[in-house]
């Protein structure tokens, strides 16, 4: 099995006190196995950018361009042609049943369903609408 991290999973590993459960689950994963999203990776620049310390946003940028960058090499996915369709199905979906979800929320639900990946969240109410397995590691019962 194998699992598509949002930008929540990821950035647990780096809170002052991040969740146990979570770290745990991590841990038990091969890293082969784990993938983040290009978004995920734009989503966590832009979170550093908007710190206003430069000291912490230095050390921020550094942790996602170099820490992540080697830890998650070749396993970083990008928002192609495929998980563009599955998006436009969606959110057109969507738009027409008057529940459009966050476009955000949904290019990372396309990628995970273009490439058959176990979303790993907190944020599972963001994704239920989407045809896709979700896992929440901040949950007890969370055993994979």
């Amino acid at each position: 099995m194998a699992f598509l991290l949002d930008t929540n999973v990821i950035s647990e590993t780096v809170c002052p006190k991040p969740e146990a459960r979570v770290l745990d689950w991590l841990e038990k994963q091969s890293p082969e196995e784990l993938f983040l999203s290009a978004m995920t990776i734009g989503e966590l620049m832009r979170g550093a950018y908007k710190v206003k310390e430069k000291l912490r946003r230095d050390r921020f940028t550094k942790w996602i361009e170099d820490d992540l960058s080697q830890q998650f090499y070749g396993r970083v996915l990008p928002f192609g042609e495929s998980a563009a369709q599955i998006w436009g199905e969606s959110m057109g979906t969507g738009d027409r049943t008057g529940k459009t979800p966050s476009a955000f929320d949904a290019q990372i639900a396309a990628i995970a369903i273009d490439r058959s990946l176990v979303l790993v969240t907190r944020n599972v109410s963001d994704f239920e609408r989407f045809d896709l397995e979700i896992l929440n590691p901040w949950d007890n019962g969370a055993d994979n």
